[in-house]
């Protein structure tokens, strides 16, 4: 999976539909949305995502990106 699938993945959960703005999309973030975030990131990276912490706490889309690009999970 590639940076712009995760940005996706993430807006579209955000939004009712994936082609809203990411400024618009995180407007919608809450806590509700965060998990749902967390565990469709952790379906699609297998399990991967579920032991790093730090995304517990990443409640912007750059912030994910940045610590998928940490722990090799994206390029």
């Amino acid at each position: 999976m590639n940076e712009s699938k995760v940005i996706e993945v993430i807006t579209k959960l955000l939004n009712d539909s994936g082609d809203e703005l990411v400024q618009d999309a995180e407007e919608q973030w809450d806590s509700l949305s965060h998990i749902s975030i967390l565990v469709e990131l952790d379906s699609i990276f297998e399990g991967k995502c579920s032991s790093i912490s730090e995304l517990e706490s990443a409640y912007k889309i750059d912030k994910i990106l940045e610590i998928l690009k940490n722990n090799n999970l994206i390029e």
